[in-house]
């Protein structure tokens, strides 16, 4: 029940994103109107260019009463550049496997409490 959250530009958005990522840019005037509107009880899994964005993301999350967020610290920039380049390339493929997909998660996002301390 994950939700992956790419909170960059259109832009940036369509320059590689992940298989299945949903674009809410945090920059956007209605990125609070669009975040009410998802259900409270999934995990959402934020990430950005460099950390900063998806980390205000999920403190704006947070406030608005959502539990399950995760940020993607460092953002795609600390991926290694086989891993960025594999997960885009993927991102235009028919599936991810699951196992692939669930280590990504379990390395590189982090709960945003975690973020905190």
């Amino acid at each position: 029940n994950s939700v992956v959250i790419d909170v960059r530009t259109a832009g940036e958005f369509a320059g590689g994103k992940l298989r299945g990522a949903r674009n809410i840019d945090i920059m956007s005037s209605n990125f609070v109107s669009q975040i009410k509107n998802l259900p409270k009880d999934k995990t959402y899994l934020i990430y950005c260019r460099s950390g900063n964005r998806s980390a205000q993301a999920c403190d704006i999350m947070g406030e608005e009463g959502f539990e399950n967020v995760k940020n993607l610290a460092g953002g795609i920039m600390r991926w290694p550049f086989d891993t960025v380049s594999a997960v885009l390339l993927v991102s235009k493929s028919l599936s991810v496997e699951k196992g692939f997909f669930r280590f990504l998660i379990s390395h590189f996002f982090t709960k945003t409490e975690e973020n905190k301390a």
